[in-house]
């Protein structure tokens, strides 16, 4: 890890070094924890287990450049508003620029569906204040990246009229607080409660569109009986629809953006098809 060029090796000096001010248990461990393997990488972060302290994780930044939707210290913030309601894990330690975060340990096994959309529900009714989302302004960032490192036809045209009209039609539903990324990869346990991690994306924005990814690997029928379930009266059918064509586009140009390819159910062609749009 100490060779990694990007990880701030300060701030990762400071927060094991400061262990008896976020570790409650560090009189019976008598040992600094240190950090051990490597739990979860995503784009902007790395998760590692704590030797001696086995109940906790330390999140450190390697990527102070991603495309995440929130800054680091927005995403904190919106992180420790869900944890003070109960559907995210307490944060026990914030570097100064948000470039470490220590945190409970949850369990990633045996999610079930209800689980999950309750979670979702919870989120969404949670009242919690947060920038909007635009759709609109994020897929043309994320085309402004895919232009710039010359992938452009790789990628699919989201000012297409049809494409266009999904995304402003979903940036025009009332909005509520919402995850964006609630998928199960992403939910924990910890005792009896489901909790949720990686808050880079939360925002104000569409229920249906949160819905969507969400549940992006389930059957059709399945989905829109989660979707209906999850989203009550608030269900609307071409809302959904829309979603379900949207969410699929956001993560292709977001994966191109990102990792400077596209393929399999990410790719241009199994995206177009859900428009049906041929060049």
């Amino acid at each position: 890890m100490a060779t990694h060029p990007s990880y701030p090796l300060a701030a990762i000096s400071e927060a094991l070094n400061a262990w008896q001010t976020w570790d409650q248990k560090w009189s019976e461990r008598k040992e600094r924890p240190d950090i051990g393997e490597v739990l979860g990488v995503g784009s902007a972060n790395t998760v590692f287990a704590l030797n001696r302290a086995p109940d906790l994780v330390f999140r450190v930044r390697h990527n102070s450049a991603s495309l995440s939707l929130n800054p680091p210290k927005l995403e904190i913030a919106l992180w420790r508003a869900a944890a003070k309601l109960g559907f995210a894990p307490d944060i026990l330690w914030v570097g100064a620029n948000e470039d470490v975060v220590i945190t409970r340990r949850l369990a990633f096994d045996g999610l079930v569906e209800q689980a999950q959309s309750q979670l979702l529900k919870t989120v969404h009714e949670s009242g919690i204040t947060a920038p909007r989302l635009s759709l609109e302004e994020t897929a043309n960032r994320y085309a402004g990246t895919i232009k710039e490192k010359d992938l452009g036809p790789l990628a699919l045209n989201h000012r297409t009229p049809t494409i266009l009209h999904d995304l402003q039609r979903l940036d025009n539903e009332p909005g509520c607080f919402c995850h964006n990324d609630l998928t199960p990869s992403n939910i924990g346990k910890l005792a009896d409660s489901h909790l949720a991690v990686d808050w880079e994306y939360a925002s104000l924005g569409s229920r249906h569109f949160d819905i969507a990814v969400a549940t992006q690997t389930m059957e059709n029928d399945a989905r829109l009986a989660f979707a209906k379930r999850t989203a009550g009266a608030f269900f609307n059918l071409s809302q959904w629809q829309a979603a379900c064509r949207v969410a699929p586009l956001m993560d292709h140009l977001w994966t191109l953006a990102v990792f400077g390819r596209a393929e399999g159910a990410q790719s241009k062609a199994v995206v177009e098809a859900n428009w049906a749009l041929h060049e």
